[in-house]
């Protein structure tokens, strides 16, 4: 093992635990929210359809998702402040490990302080604390559940129209609940679990400062990684002084799964091997490939789950000095559609396009037509 490979698996823990917390704290919330509102409509079932009463529907439903859904959500966040002290405990031995420098543990409290007051900066949803990301997954929640009551009382005051009934509201809203309302919901507890273990580590440096010289970002090489990601592996791959880095810290954009290396003034730079998952050669694994992505029920992607894909994708060892874009020339055409999309996988097979371009100096991804 290596100080990269334990980063690694250290990733692939927290992405498993995301969807734990997601399962223990929120369905059981998206149930209650469900019933809650369920019984709102009912009682609003046979009474004469009027705009008054339909906003009196919404402001009951949207009072009775916040009951519903703010308790687990408060006891997630409890969940991932256990998580951020553990994450510095974790950091602390591992570094240890892999330097001679005496790495010192710092205070449960101070960890919390540290994660409370740090601002996530997320690409395309703005900058706030956790907690104001938390609300606004909270209320559009409520949005949704509103947007269903709302087209139901715009059909009943319109007779010609087929009229909802009870039945069609249940299903649209447990559609909800098992669709847009889950993926949004787990892909914010997967960016807090990354950006509550990424302060944590921040915590421990602030800590560590006199021993601590540099920072670097280690970025997932497979074909779900972010353009973001992407590009900050291509135009950081020396790092940056530690506290210096001049594009933030994870999490980058939901999801994120960028963490970051910390290398103490005694240690040798890294040239350990990472972990990459590509895609097998050949017109078999493409043509696998191809039937799970025509299976996939939502827009998203065919990732590899465990040695049952091994006839699609391809485990590697690479040197961590390997860039993106150098691993990537080398990947099948497929997996290199998949992972840039047509137009820009294209351009960079061409020479067109070079990975630490696609975003700009803040960032932020630039349109496939500016490329």
């Amino acid at each position: 093992m290596s100080y990269i490979q334990d980063e690694q698996q250290r990733v692939v823990y927290l992405h498993r635990l995301a969807g734990t917390l997601s399962d223990d704290y929120l369905q059981p919330a998206f149930l209650d929210a469900y019933k809650r509102t369920m019984a709102i409509l009912a009682e609003f079932e046979g009474l004469r359809t009027t705009i008054n009463r339909m906003m009196l529907a919404q402001k009951a439903t949207t009072d009775a998702v916040q009951l519903s859904l703010e308790p687990a959500w408060l006891g997630l966040t409890e969940q991932l402040d256990e998580m951020a002290y553990n994450q510095a405990l974790w950091s602390v031995a591992t570094l240890t490990k892999y330097t001679e420098e005496a790495i010192k543990t710092p205070a449960k409290e101070f960890v919390k302080r540290w994660v409370d007051k740090s601002v996530m900066s997320l690409e395309g949803a703005g900058s706030g604390v956790w907690s104001t990301y938390v609300q606004k997954n909270i209320d559009g929640f409520a949005n949704q559940y509103n947007k269903i009551i709302s087209d139901t009382f715009q059909a009943r005051l319109n007779p010609a129209q087929v009229q909802p009934t009870l039945r069609d509201q249940a299903k649209k809203l447990k559609e909800l609940n098992t669709g847009i309302n889950t993926r949004s919901a787990e892909m914010l507890v997967r960016t807090g679990v990354s950006h509550y273990s990424t302060q944590a580590k921040r915590a421990m440096i602030q800590d560590n400062l006199d021993i601590i010289a540099r920072e670097y970002p280690l970025v997932v090489f497979d074909n779900r990684t972010s353009d973001i990601c992407i590009s900050i592996n291509e135009k950081y791959p020396n790092g940056w002084p530690v506290n210096e880095s001049p594009i933030g810290y994870p999490s980058y954009h939901f999801g994120c799964r960028t963490v970051i290396l910390t290398k103490t003034k005694g240690q040798e730079e890294f040239s350990a091997q990472r972990t990459a998952v590509g895609g097998k050669s050949g017109d078999a694994a493409a043509d696998k490939f191809q039937k799970k992505q025509d299976r996939l029920r939502t827009a998203s992607q065919v990732k590899y789950k465990g040695k049952k894909d091994l006839d699609i994708f391809d485990i590697e060892k690479l040197d961590m000095r390997v860039s993106f874009g150098s691993w990537l020339k080398d990947q099948p055409k497929w997996f290199i559609y998949d992972t840039l999309g047509k137009t820009k996988a294209e351009k960079f097979l061409s020479g067109e396009l070079e990975l630490s371009k696609l975003t700009d100096t803040k960032l932020q991804p630039i349109k496939v037509s500016d490329l």
